[in-house]
């Protein structure tokens, strides 16, 4: 099922390829499906850097967590207007 992506994914002159499945995509539950993925970084609950900038993919049940974290924080305002904080990028 994967291996046609797989290979279109190949065919993209991008140096980076990432794969973040949404959720309106079927995610590949079983960890061999997952490698049949080979020519873009498959993200699922993971990140991965590139070139000092980390991307990172949440779950579900992960971002309701952060998200209350943050409400509860005092820090929501500042992530809803999208200001940064600190100074690094990771």
């Amino acid at each position: 099922m994967y291996r046609n992506f797989d290979l279109w994914l190949g065919e993209l002159p991008h140096r980076y390829k990432i794969v973040i499945p949404r959720n309106n995509d079927y995610l590949p539950e079983d960890p061999e499906e997952r490698k049949a993925i080979t020519n873009a970084a498959l993200l699922v609950g993971s990140s991965v850097e590139v070139e000092g900038l980390r991307i990172c993919s949440y779950t579900a049940a992960s971002l309701r967590l952060v998200t209350e974290v943050f409400a509860n924080s005092g820090l929501a305002e500042y992530i809803q207007t999208g200001i940064r904080l600190g100074g690094s990028r990771s």
